[in-house]
């Protein structure tokens, strides 16, 4: 369940096009879906380093900190998607500065996931090799 509602709200964001004829919206539209599709399938790896960091059964802040980090870069998606709307100005400018304000968000949401998810590998890499 938790794999099919992104699908459902990645397919629904693809089947978004900007209003009118705004080639300026449309490019930054292709840029932040770019992002999006570079990083949304990396929630599974975000999930399955989640798995792993819990079956260490290990306390500590630090394995505790990188489990939040993970679970906060996944909800940040989460969020980013439910609330971006592709079509939401009709006026051409106003869509414009909507689309590169969620490019800003989508690439804070990028930065957040792989940083997220390097940290975990780097851990869990030194952490078996101990």
């Amino acid at each position: 369940m938790k794999i099919l509602v992104p699908i459902v709200i990645l397919a629904i964001l693809v089947s978004c096009k900007p209003h009118n004829d705004n080639k300026e919206g449309q490019k930054i539209l292709d840029e932040v879906m770019a992002i999006h599709d570079e990083v949304m399938p990396e929630i599974s790896t975000i999930h399955k380093l989640k798995v792993k960091l819990r079956k260490l059964k290990d306390d500590s802040r630090e394995v505790y900190v990188l489990i939040a980090d993970l679970e906060n870069s996944d909800e940040g998606m989460m969020s980013w998607m439910a609330n971006f709307k592709s079509d939401k100005y009709a006026d051409d400018n106003e869509q414009i500065l909507y689309l590169r304000s969620e490019k800003a968000k989508i690439e804070y949401v990028s930065k957040q996931m792989k940083s997220a998810i390097n940290n975990a590998q780097t851990f869990l890499s030194t952490y078996n090799n101990d």
